[in-house]
Order: C-alpha cells, then sequence, then structure tokens
C-alpha cells in the first residue's frame, strides 16, 4: 500500500461535493432516509442502540453505493441497497459488524458518563440551565472521543470491505484500522476539510439568521444542516476506498 499524498485528502472531500451537486435531492433524501430510520431504531426501549449499530453497516453502504453511482453519472438508486439483503452470508457479517460497532459506541458513552460523573451530578439540580458553576468534563469527553474515533478507524471500510473485496469480518475490521492508520496524511486532510466545511455552514447561519433577527429558526434549520454533513462524510467513503484500497469487482456483480 503506497502512502498517498495529504492533498488526495482534499480530493476525497471534492469528489464528495460532487455527488451533493449533481444528485441534491436523490442522494440528500437518501441521507434523510438513513438518518431517520437511525433516529427511530435509536428510539426503541431498552435495545434501542443495538438495533441502531446493526443498521449502520447498511446504511453506510446505501450512501456509499449512491456515491458510486453518483460519480459514474448515474441516477443513485436503492437496487445495490436492497441486493444486501439476498445474500445470507453478507446480511450476518454485516450484521456482526452493526454489533461491533454498536458496542464500542456504548463503551465510549459509558466511559464519558462514568469519568464526568462529579460535573453531572450538577445537572440533578433543579433549574439546571440556571446553575452558573457547571462545567462541561472535557476530559471525560476527550477520553469517549478517543475511543469512538478507534471504533469509526476500525468500523469505517468494513462494510465495503466485505461487500466489494470479500472480505471476512476479521480481517475487514482490521484492514480497515491499518488503511486509515498507514494514510493518516490523506484522512487528516480529507477530516480537516469536513470539519471546516461543518463549522463555516453552521456559524454562516447562524449570523445570518441572527444580524437578521431571525435567530429563532435557527432550530428549523437543523435537519438540513445534519443531511448535508452527514451525505457529504458519508459521500467520501466510496472515493477514499477506491485509493486506498483499490475497487473490486463486488459491488459491480451486485448491480
Amino acid at each position: 500500500m503506497q502512502p498517498l499524498p495529504f492533498k488526495q485528502g482534499l480530493s476525497w472531500f471534492l469528489a464528495a461535493l460532487v455527488v451533493i451537486r449533481r444528485y441534491p435531492l436523490t442522494y440528500l433524501g437518501m441521507v434523510m432516509f438513513y438518518v431517520l430510520i437511525s433516529v427511530l431504531l435509536s428510539s426503541v426501549p431498552l435495545v434501542g442502540g443495538i438495533l441502531a449499530g446493526i443498521w449502520m453497516p447498511f446504511g453506510t453502504l446505501l450512501l456509499v453505493y449512491a456515491t458510486k453511482q453518483a460519480l459514474e453519472g448515474r441516477l443513485p438508486t436503492y437496487d445495490l441497497f436492497f441486493s444486501l439483503f439476498r445474500k445470507p452470508k453478507l446480511r450476518s457479517s454485516l450484521m456482526t459488524l452493526g454489533l461491533v460497532y454498536a458496542a464500542g459506541l456504548q463503551f465510549a458513552i459509558r466511559i464519558f458518563f462514568y469519568f464526568g460523573k462529579d460535573a453531572f451530578k450538577v445537572l440533578e439540580a433543579e433549574e439546571t440551565a440556571q446553575i452558573p458553576d457547571f462545567q462541561m468534563p472535557w476530559d471525560a469527553f476527550s477520553v469517549s472521543m478517543v475511543i469512538y474515533l478507534i471504533v469509526v478507524t476500525l468500523t469505517l471500510f468494513s462494510p465495503l470491505l466485505q461487500a466489494d473485496a470479500g472480505q471476512k469480518l476479521g480481517k475487514s475490521i482490521f484492514s480497515s484500522f491499518l488503511g486509515i492508520v498507514l494514510q493518516w496524511r490523506a484522512c487528516l486532510c480529507a477530516g480537516a476539510c469536513y470539519l471546516g466545511l461543518g463549522m463555516l455552514i453552521l456559524v454562516f447561519f447562524y449570523t445570518s439568521l441572527t444580524l437578521l433577527g431571525l435567530g429563532s429558526f435557527f432550530g428549523y434549520l437543523a435537519p438540513i444542516y445534519v443531511a448535508v454533513i452527514t451525505g457529504v462524510g458519508y459521500a467520501m467513503i466510496w472515493p477514499m476506498y477506491s485509493d486506498i484500497y483499490g475497487a473490486k469487482s463486488g459491488i459491480t456483480h451486485a448491480e
């Protein structure tokens, strides 16, 4: 695996913007479908986190397939996504990956609340919003974010490595982690571009609405913001995968 230059991350980011520009309604509609299913599954009592985790690999492949089609100049469809359910072994492996992701995410959340429990005791008081001495437990947040980033590196490319390259679950998790670590420069550039765009859009809308005296409407734009930012993030996965691992024939055969 040859090291990719730092600027390669910018090309991944720009490719994601191309997807949004070519098929804004179709692609962002798929993104909202993915987000909506995630929210609905997360809201199920007791097992919501597990169900949302299981859905993650399938939703990822839905948006990755859509990205591939958009970059090829074709209208994104759900055909490749539904083809996953006709492959029992792949379906089971993806569900197992979802459980791994859910376990890692829950672990990160529990670490956050465990190490930040002293700070959150303040929240048990009445009229919390008026308590001036509450401070965000940044140390707990930092630890949980490191754990979450490790989970992301382990699972980001695993669905594609299974569906496209035909790798087994364990190998796909290791390959996902190794690919990101070895190509950390380009991945860092892509991440910086992504975070920069997120902050830029957030500041732009908040400042514009505030200057117009419409600050109270900021919350109504949240779904659009989530759709665009989530869409850009997932649209970077296919070009990243293609450059880091080299696209195989799995997805083509699924078509």
